[in-house]
C-alpha cells in the first residue's frame, strides 16, 4: 500500500508535522510505502527519501502528477483560507475516491468565516474525514458531512523519550531556574505569549529564580525579545527558537509546568506529550483538553494565569493531576482506515466493467 501525505513535515517541529512524521514512521515499519509532499515551509528543503518540499505551486503540481499512491491524505490546520481551499480541491482532483482529510485546526471549530457552500461541497468529496476532537466533528456534521464518513481520532503521542546531548546554553538556563516553566508553540498572536511573560514578571516576587523557556519561532520573535529586554527579564525568559523534537521533549520533562495559552486550539500534541511525561499542564479552556489539564478561561489574562501557576506550585506534587497515555492505538486506527479504504478501492476496481 502506498500512501501520499500532504501537510507540514519537520523541521520545524510543529504538532501537525510531528503527527505526520509519526504516521510515516509507522507505515514504513509496517512495510508500506509513504511519500510526503510538504505544504508549508520546511527548513530542511527535503527532496529525497520520500519527503519532498516543492519550491512553488508548479513544483507541487508536478509531484502530484507523478504520484502513484493508492490513498492521498491531506492534513490541514490553522485558518481556512483560499490556500487551504486550493489544497482541498487539488486533493479531490487527484484523489477522487481515495482521498482522506484530517482537520487539526482549533479555529475550524469556532470560526464563522467559512465559505459555507463551497466548503460543504469540498468536504463531501472526501471518502473519509478525521477530526482530532468532537468539536470539529460536530462542525463537520453541521456542514452536511455524513456521520459515517467522520472519525474522531486524537493525535499520536510519541511513547518514549530519547536522551540526547542538550545544548549548553539550554542546560545552563535550566540549571539556573527553579521552578521552570516551558511553553511550546508558534511565536504568533494567537498564542498570547505576552501574557506568559507578564505572569513571570509577577511571580518573580514569590519565586526569585523562576524561569520561562519559550520553544518555537514565528513573526513575533523580534517583538517578544524587545519586550523581554524592556522589562529586564533576559535572565528569566529564554526564547530558544525551533528545537529538535527530542530536545523539546527533554525540556518538557524537566519543566515544573507546561503552558498553553492559545486563543483557539485543536488537540495540541505538546499538551498530550507533557501529560505522558508527567509534567503538569496549564492551558486555556478550548472545551476539548485531555483529562489532567488545569484549565483557565479563554482568552488568557495575566491575573488568572498567575493565580493558576501559583496555586499549582503550592500543591503537593503527588496531588497534581497528570494523565499518562501513550495513544499508540490512535495511529494503528489510522492504518486500519487506510486498509479499509484500500480494500474498497480494490473491490470497486473488480466490479468496474471492462471496456
Amino acid at each position: 500500500m502506498h500512501i501520499l501525505i500532504l501537510g507540514p513535515f519537520p523541521p520545524p517541529e510543529g504538532g501537525v508535522a510531528r503527527n505526520i512524521a509519526a504516521i510515516r514512521r509507522y507505515l514504513i515499519r509496517e512495510n508500506h510505502q509513504c511519500t510526503v509532499i510538504c505544504t508549508t515551509r520546511n527548513t530542511s528543503g527535503h527532496q529525497t527519501g520520500g519527503v519532498f518540499t516543492p519550491a512553488n505551486a508548479i513544483e507541487f503540481l508536478q509531484h502530484m502528477l507523478k504520484t502513484t499512491a493508492d490513498i492521498i491524505h491531506l492534513h490541514i490546520g490553522g485558518r481556512i483560507n483560499w490556500r487551504v481551499y486550493t489544497l482541498l480541491g487539488i486533493c479531490i482532483l487527484f484523489g477522487r475516491r481515495r482521498s482522506v482529510l484530517t482537520i487539526h485546526s482549533g479555529e475550524f471549530g469556532i470560526s464563522k468565516k467559512h465559505n459555507v457552500f463551497f466548503l460543504r461541497y469540498l468536504l463531501k468529496q472526501f471518502c473519509l474525514i478525521i477530526a482530532v476532537n468532537k468539536q470539529i466533528s460536530s462542525v463537520l456534521e453541521r456542514l452536511g458531512v455524513k456521520p459515517d464518513k467522520i472519525r474522531v481520532i486524537s493525535p499520536f503521542v510519541l511513547p518514549f523519550i530519547e536522551r540526547v546531548e542538550v545544548p549548553h546554553d539550554l542546560m545552563e538556563f535550566v540549571d539556573a531556574r527553579s521552578p521552570l516553566i516551558v511553553s511550546v508553540g508558534l511565536l504568533e498572536p494567537e498564542y498570547d505569549l505576552e501574557i506568559q511573560i507578564a505572569a513571570i514578571q509577577s511571580l518573580i516576587k514569590i519565586y526569585p529564580k523562576i524561569g520561562l523557556m519559550i520553544i518555537g519561532s514565528g513573526s513575533l520573535e523580534a517583538h517578544l525579545l524587545s519586550l523581554i529586554k524592556q522589562k529586564n527579564l533576559e535572565s528569566y525568559v529564554k526564547i530558544t527558537g525551533d528545537l529538535p523534537h527530542v530536545i523539546t521533549l527533554q525540556m518538557i520533562s524537566l519543566a515544573n509546568v507546561l503552558l498553553r495559552t492559545t486563543r483557539f486550539d485543536g488537540d495540541a500534541i505538546s499538551v498530550r506529550e507533557a501529560l505522558f511525561l508527567g509534567t503538569p499542564v496549564i492551558a486555556t479552556d478550548n472545551g476539548m483538553r485531555p483529562e489532567g489539564v488545569i484549565t483557565i478561561t479563554t482568552p488568557a489574562d495575566t491575573v488568572n494565569l498567575t493565580s493558576a501557576i501559583e496555586k499549582l506550585f503550592q500543591q503537593d506534587s503527588s496531588t497534581v493531576p497528570v494523565k499518562n497515555d501513550t495513544d499508540i492505538d490512535n495511529i494503528e486506527i489510522v492504518l486500519s482506515l487506510y486498509k479499509e479504504i484500500y480494500q474498497k478501492i480494490a473491490n470497486f476496481a473488480r466490479r468496474a466493467p471492462v471496456k
